[in-house]
């Protein structure tokens, strides 16, 4: 059996371990996912939005609110070891992530083409082209971020798994030298 270093580079990440880097991780998506909720639950309440916009504000604004959630549950299972929801939490990380990078490209689109309607033709076709493609780099930016941060949380995993294993090992060796240390006790009756 291998020896578990927990100081291994298998488990650094850039530049720091991969736990530090999960933390961190979590901290951001959660400040992200706080800023989102906070900008949008007043956009879904705001009387000048269509009805249709604002059903996508408020959307949006419980999956960001769901997505802070998540995080902090992220947070606490990192801080103890809770190895059983990690491959769930990735799962259900990418699909909020990815349903919370569709709300907003959707909300983002649809005051574009409300925009088209109001303004002249062509001023309006080069500020919806930048807008597009703006939104599909930032849409590409996140989907790598996503990526990434499915990358340290599954690392992560192994990590807590090799960690659990290594102690249940030492467990085992400990209660080996403490059987093989006790005194033989005489089960005898009597003198032979």
């Amino acid at each position: 059996m291998k020896q578990f270093d927990p100081t291994s580079s298998k488990w650094q990440v850039c530049c720091c371990h991969v736990t530090s880097a999960a933390y961190t991780i979590a901290l951001v998506e959660l400040l992200v996912a706080a800023v989102i909720s906070t900008v949008l639950i007043p956009m879904s309440v705001n009387e000048i939005t269509f009805h249709s916009t604002r059903i996508l504000y408020a959307i949006a604004a419980g999956v960001a609110l769901i997505w802070s959630f998540g995080q902090l549950v992220l947070i606490y299972d990192i801080r103890r070891r809770h190895l059983d929801r990690l491959s769930l939490y990735v799962f259900v990380q990418g699909i909020v992530f990815i349903l919370m990078l569709f709300l907003i490209i959707s909300i983002f689109l649809a005051r574009q083409l409300r925009h088209k309607s109001n303004n002249d033709e062509e001023d309006i076709y080069s500020e919806s082209m930048f807008s597009i493609v703006m939104a599909f780099f930032f849409a590409a930016g996140a989907m790598g971020i996503t990526i990434y941060s499915i990358y340290v949380l599954l690392l992560l995993k192994r990590y807590m798994t090799a960690e659990k294993k290594h102690s249940e090992v030492m467990m085992q060796i400990q209660d080996i030298v403490h059987h093989q240390s006790l005194p033989e006790v005489n089960t005898t009756d009597g003198p032979s």
